[in-house]
């Protein structure tokens, strides 16, 4: 058998810099896009469980619970977010059951 002289070498395929700017920004927008994401789906949820419960009182009960994770320390900003999130969707479902009730 003859043998080539020639070593097999692996082909490199080098991979375009990426700019830490650009990932940092492409990494703060998908943190928002799943932020905004969880937002709409808590929302969802709170207007569904609103609709089976009294609004008034779930809007009331959630203001109550926020403002007591806020005093012991317990509320993230995200988390603080989120339930502000599904505060105002229990406060648009109470305003629109008053609403019907008219």
């Amino acid at each position: 058998m003859l043998q080539s002289n020639r070593q097999t070498q692996p082909t490199s395929h080098k991979r375009p810099a990426v700019n830490d700017e650009f990932m940092k920004q492409i990494i703060a927008e998908l943190k928002h896009e799943l932020l905004d994401a969880q937002g709409v789906a808590l929302g969802l949820v709170t207007t569904a469980i609103a609709r089976q419960l009294d609004a008034t009182r779930l809007t009331q009960d959630l203001e109550q619970c926020i403002a007591a994770a806020e005093k012991l320390g317990r509320l993230s900003p995200t988390g603080k977010l989120l339930a502000i999130r599904a505060l105002s969707a229990a406060e648009a479902e109470s305003l629109y059951q008053s609403r019907e009730k008219h």
